[in-house]
C-alpha cells in the first residue's frame, strides 16, 4: 500500500516524534509532506539521504494580491480559475 501524508504548517519537532513510527520506511514511493516556516526544524527532519527541503521564496506585494484577488474571487463566484 501506498499513501501520501501532508502535514501542514508544523512549528514543533514533536509531531514528528509523535507520527514517525507510524509511517514505516517501505520504498513503495509513499511520501511524507511537511510544511514550515521554520528551516531549522526542517532540516531536523531527514531522515534519509533522498529527503529533501525545498525553500519556498514569498510572493512579492503585486503577485501576492493577484493570487489573493484570484481565490477570493473564484470563491464568491463560485468557479475555479483555469
Amino acid at each position: 500500500m501506498r499513501y501520501i501524508v501532508v502535514f501542514e504548517d508544523v512549528w514543533t519537532a514533536d509531531l514528528w516524534e509523535d507520527v514517525r513510527c507510524v509511517f514505516p520506511i517501505t520504498n513503495r514511493g509513499s511520501k511524507l509532506i511537511m510544511t514550515t516556516g521554520n528551516s531549522m526544524l526542517a532540516a531536523s527532519w531527514g531522515a534519509l539521504p533522498t529527503d529533501f527541503t525545498y525553500n519556498m521564496k514569498l510572493l512579492n506585494r503585486d503577485d501576492g494580491w493577484k493570487l489573493l484577488s484570484l481565490i477570493s474571487c473564484s470563491i464568491v463566484n463560485g468557479f475555479k480559475h483555469k
